[in-house]
């Protein structure tokens, strides 16, 4: 009997670790937010994606061109999907105000990108983007 009394403690303190790990797993993202290198990865991702209807959520909800943002058009002229996957490199994401990095399409054109950033709750939000056709001048894309 004593035994028994053993295990059933044992799969009580395991039922609550398991339980505390799923929780701390169910909520740790969106306790921990977006890092601003996390944002970009992640509008990386949706600019990789045929359907671009999610691209805006990457913004600052209080951006001045949030209709821009949220236009599939937009995003269709600026990186189309036919040039599918977009890469990045030389990311620097030290200062949030500043953001910078390349996207490449697969064809191999690069354009240099620079984001602002701001923070909301516990996620980083792009602000402003600028995207710079080498050697032309920089395009505001989306600015607050």
């Amino acid at each position: 009997m004593r035994g028994y009394a053993v295990k059933s403690k044992i799969s009580w303190i395991l039922l609550l670790v398991f339980t505390i790990g799923w929780l701390f797993y169910g909520v740790g993202c969106t306790l921990l937010g977006v890092s601003v290198e996390d944002r970009v990865l992640q509008f990386v991702s949706d600019i990789n994606s045929s359907d671009r209807s999610q691209v805006y959520l990457n913004f600052h909800p209080a951006i001045f061109n949030m209709a821009g943002a949220q236009d599939v058009a937009t995003w269709e002229t600026q990186f189309p999907v036919a040039k599918i996957p977009y890469t990045i490199s030389f990311l620097v994401t030290n200062d949030p105000s500043n953001v910078t990095f390349t996207i490449t399409s697969f064809d191999l054109l690069s354009w240099n990108v620079r984001f602002v950033m701001e923070q909301l709750d516990n996620d980083w939000r792009i602000s402003e983007m600028y995207k710079d056709p080498t050697p032309l001048p920089a395009e505001t894309l989306i600015i607050d």
